[in-house]
């Protein structure tokens, strides 16, 4: 059972125990799943600003 609650102007997604599952809102306001891919691309920017950062 996945139930998206409204807390403080902000959404967060809770699911059972049995799955796991991230889920974000879009500018239409439409769940969309997070995927590995993406989590990988942004860890991927992040490093990359940070060197940037340092150098």
């Amino acid at each position: 059972m996945n139930l998206t609650e409204q807390l403080a102007g902000s959404h967060r997604q809770i699911v059972d125990s049995n799955k796991s599952a991230c889920l974000m809102l879009n500018d239409q306001g439409e769940e969309v799943r997070v995927t590995q891919a993406m989590v990988v691309s942004l860890c991927q920017q992040l490093i990359k600003q940070c060197r940037n950062i340092k150098h």
